[in-house]
């Protein structure tokens, strides 16, 4: 199964693709913007941001993806644009019939590191010790790695580490979309 997973941002989003069980390609898209931009720069950086991402996504056959929920608590004034983005990544994933787990980012990180609000420093530490020779590139990447992981394990796959229950307990909180096999 090849498993997508994204964590979306209007900083740098992270991007990570398992193939059976196995880490297949890692990305990260930056994009800059700034809180006194106009609503038309600010729709105009997220089209972009979205499209670079519906493209880096476009080069593989995926079964399934995995998505970092919408931060609804954030409160730094971009709210609607990480909505717009969060909206677009969603709905292109939906339009190529590929199904779309949404992740609570405190499940998360809690299966990442068994603590539910982690330094993403952790994060990334712990992620790069599940394969190794595979570096992984950044805390946005580590994020989207742990989500590939929590859905490659809630369709059989084989984590990379020694399974606690902790992570059994965050996967089964996720409300995973049922996979359709033709």
């Amino acid at each position: 199964m090849r498993i997508a997973a994204i964590d979306p941002s209007l900083r740098r989003t992270g991007l990570f693709i398992l193939d059976n069980s196995r880490p297949m390609w890692q990305h990260s898209i930056e994009s800059e913007g700034h809180d006194s931009d106009s609503y038309l720069t600010s729709n105009r950086r997220v089209r972009k941001l979205a499209a670079e991402i519906r493209a880096a996504l476009a080069q593989f056959d995926l079964d399934y993806a995995a998505i970092e929920q919408h931060p609804y608590a954030a409160r730094d004034g971009k709210a609607h644009d990480r909505g717009l983005l969060w909206g677009a990544i969603f709905g292109d994933l939906d339009v190529r019939g590929v199904p779309c787990a949404v992740i609570n980012p405190l499940y998360r990180c809690a299966f990442i590191t068994g603590k539910a609000r982690a330094d993403k420093a952790v994060v990334h530490a712990e992620v790069n010790t599940w394969w190794p020779g595979v570096r992984i590139a950044n805390h946005d990447v580590a994020d989207a790695a742990g989500m590939a992981v929590m859905a490659d394990m809630q369709h059989g796959g084989t984590a990379p580490f020694e399974v606690h229950e902790y992570h059994r307990v965050n996967v089964e909180k996720v409300k995973w979309p049922e996979v359709v096999r033709v």
